[in-house]
């Protein structure tokens, strides 16, 4: 009896123990948050020279978008003297319509990959066999950048102008451009995970500010050749995003945030749709974090020298104090990396479900112990959980307001259910530990051209 008792006293006071800590080492990112209120981001001077890109876009049964996408990149203003600066590359992945032929329609290059194993039907190995593709045929060192994009995507028309002005900053080999939502004020579900992407938004602008990487999102990511000189796309799990941005900022690869190139991306319009993709972010997030927690933690305490991997030579920083605000930069962003795809979400399934049950065990075995506690604990979860979402949710909306298409009244009934659909979604991600999981293409039905998004009022022009 007393060993019991000893063992449920343990467990308990683990799950005390953890929970504070998290929270502990997690307060530093409320700077983020102040910096996000009262920063526009961060800005790059405006350049005249004109360097050559290649855009990748992985697509599978995409003839309702892919069109628009292609036709929104010939029309940026970066390519009205010159159309070779840019080339389009797509991959028609196992289509079965007319992808492969719109794509052609519309002037990219493409390469149709079909019936590829099944256990390579992802956008990862899609991204892989593209970029083989390129190599051979074009090779890596004619394009100075890729841009990788999904097939739903639109871009501003400035889009490629604003990021060639951050391209010719040579302190960063990765940046990421700001996501738009095309459906945002649609359904409730497409604006509850429009938000995940606004809240993203708001970080990364924060972190760009202070010269710290930042996550990229799948799309509208732009890298240097020298990463695709050395290694493949390699990048082939259920969040291939997470994982090249995790293995970037292990590797020392410095990555910013352009605020002002804007791509548009359609979200799932029902809870079925979304709760598929959370079952896939999540399992996917899980293990690119135990995949790359080694790295990253080693790159805490010792940051890894990318230049000297890739030989990509770089301004050399004379200033020891440069050099050594780079260094904690880049071990600052290792943290950052592996918080934000740490699985927060399992302190729902520890605070809810394993604290009460253990405590109710240790109640069992000593009936002398007292609950009440653990209802304090319960009910004080509850209101932060409830309470910081809201304010999040505020925050976030008072950033990004000028980039939110939805109606305000229709914006206001959803930011009440938010917080409720945050937590089902928690629980989405735990149960896809244990769930069978795959990859399975989203619906797009968002065929809007470029023009048409504009036609809906932002917030910021609604009030």
């Amino acid at each position: 009896m007393e060993t019991a008792i000893n063992v449920m006293w343990e467990i308990t006071l683990f799950l005390d123990i953890f929970i504070y800590f998290f929270g502990f080492v997690t307060i530093y990112r409320l700077i983020y948050v102040a910096i996000a209120l009262v920063s526009k981001g961060k800005k790059f001077k405006p350049t005249t020279q004109k360097y050559k890109y290649a855009v990748l876009i992985p697509a599978r049964n995409e003839e309702k978008v892919i069109g628009q996408l292609i036709d929104s990149i010939n029309k940026q203003d970066y390519i009205k003297d010159d159309k070779s600066l840019i080339t389009i590359f797509v991959v028609a992945d196992n289509c079965s319509d007319k992808t492969a032929e719109i794509a052609r329609e519309h002037g990219a290059v493409v390469y149709e990959r079909i019936n590829p194993p099944k256990n390579r039907r992802r956008k990862g190995w899609a991204m892989e066999f593209l970029v083989e593709n390129v190599r051979k045929d074009y090779g890596i060192e004619t394009f100075d950048g890729y841009l990788i994009m999904d097939a739903d995507n639109l871009l501003s028309k400035n889009y490629m102008t604003k990021m060639n002005d951050a391209f010719d900053n040579k302190e960063f080999d990765m940046f990421t451009s700001y996501v738009e939502s095309k459906n945002f004020g649609t359904t409730l579900m497409s604006s509850f995970v429009s938000m995940v992407f606004y809240e993203g938004m708001r970080e990364s602008r924060a972190l760009s500010v202070l010269g710290l990487g930042v996550m990229s999102n799948g799309k509208g990511a732009l890298m240097r050749n020298n990463i695709f000189q050395k290694i493949n796309f390699k990048w082939c799990g259920f969040s291939d995003d997470y994982e090249y941005s995790l293995d970037f900022a292990s590797r020392g690869v410095r990555t910013t945030f352009v605020k002002d190139a804007i791509c548009f991306d359609e979200q799932p319009l029902t809870y079925k749709d979304a709760a598929r993709q959370r079952r896939r972010w999540g399992r996917g997030t899980l293990l690119a974090w135990f995949k790359y927690l080694p790295p990253l933690c080693l790159g805490i305490f010792a940051p890894y020298d990318f230049d000297k991997y890739y030989a990509r030579p770089r301004p050399t920083q004379r200033n020891i104090l440069k050099r050594a605000i780079i260094g904690f930069k880049k071990r600052l962003t290792c943290l950052n990396m592996l918080i934000f795809v740490s699985p927060i979400w399992i302190t729902s399934f520890l605070i809810l479900i394993l604290y009460p049950t253990s405590c109710f065990l240790f109640k069992s075995i000593n009936p002398d112990y007292d609950l009440t506690p653990m209802y304090i604990s319960l009910i004080f979860y509850l209101a932060a959980h409830f309470v910081s979402a809201y304010v999040y949710s505020a925050i976030t909306v008072i950033c990004e307001h000028r980039r939110m298409r939805i109606p305000p009244a229709k914006l206001f009934f959803y930011f009440l259910i938010w917080p409720f659909l945050q937590i089902i979604f928690n629980w989405i991600f735990f149960f896809a530990l244990f769930g069978r999981v795959r990859w399975k293409r989203m619906p797009h039905v968002v065929d809007h051209k470029i023009e048409d998004i504009y036609d809906t009022p932002t917030l910021n022009e609604a009030l």
